[in-house]
């Protein structure tokens, strides 16, 4: 939809569904009455900064589409930007969309690209710079990722925070939809329902009701999780997509930014 440019690299991780719903996180390997799927991630390099020694934040973004369209080459223009001026490592993921996945298999794919970053990154950019001249920039992932989302994506976003994975310290969600039995989703409501907690930085636009981030930054006080909401009135829906970066500022984008760094860096 948005095309937005290609990564330096793009990865494959390999997980196995067996027979009855487990899943493990392996190399690619068949087992009788499993099926092998393949996930790939694009990764985008920063430059070097001219300071060997210095290490790389990661970004993992996962994007929208309503869990039926778009795929990892759709990213808000704000992120590749500021990765390449703020030396950050940015991956952005695909996952199973429907209706032939499931939304938890959408929600698995997602937790499995953050565990994939967590072991696996540092050996696939190694391996990336192997086959670049002796002088390319190499850099070395300082363990501390943050995970972004929008819409579907968002949703997506705060499940994977949900999660656990230790090296994920801050989350973004913009404009989610976190409430599936809000009247707004009655065609698509689901049966189950969960209580997550999570940090939260999000936007509210008139395609996903702003009721959504508010309630979940309701409930985020009450749990004492530190988070951040910050409505964005009048834009439509993917207003961050393709924001120029003179209107950063006016959009949020500059705070949520801050929010993700100050977060990575504590």
């Amino acid at each position: 939809m948005y095309g937005n440019p290609e990564p330096d690299f793009t990865v494959p991780f390999k997980r196995v569904t067996i027979e009855g719903g487990a899943t493990l996180d392996i190399e690619r390997v068949t087992i009788e009455g499993g099926a092998t799927l393949d996930i790939e991630v694009d990764v985008y390099l920063p430059v070097s900064t001219g300071d060997s020694a210095s290490l790389s934040n990661a970004v993992l973004y996962i994007h929208g589409g309503a869990m039926v369209a778009m795929d990892k080459t759709d990213i808000p223009l704000f992120l590749p930007r500021y990765a390449k001026s703020n030396h950050l490592v940015l991956i952005s993921t695909n996952y199973r969309l429907a209706p032939q996945g499931k939304v938890q298999q959408a929600a698995s794919d997602c937790i499995d690209a953050s565990k994939w970053c967590e072991s696996d990154l540092q050996r696939a950019i190694d391996e990336h710079a192997s086959t670049l001249t002796s002088s390319a920039f190499r850099p070395q992932w300082s363990g501390k990722l943050a995970v972004v989302g929008g819409s579907a994506g968002g949703w997506l976003t705060l499940l994977v925070a949900a999660a656990g994975v230790p090296s994920i310290k801050a989350v973004a969600a913009i404009y989610p939809m976190t409430n599936l039995s809000d009247p707004h989703f009655e065609n698509v409501r689901g049966k189950s329902k969960h209580s997550l907690q999570f940090e939260h930085c999000c936007a509210g636009d008139t395609t996903i009701p702003p009721t959504n981030s508010q309630n979940m930054a309701e409930s985020l006080e009450k749990s004492k999780v530190e988070h951040v909401l910050r409505l964005v009135p009048e834009k439509a829906h993917f207003f961050d997509m393709l924001a120029p970066q003179e209107a950063e500022e006016e959009l949020g984008i500059t705070e949520l930014l801050t929010f993700l760094v100050e977060q990575m860096n504590k």
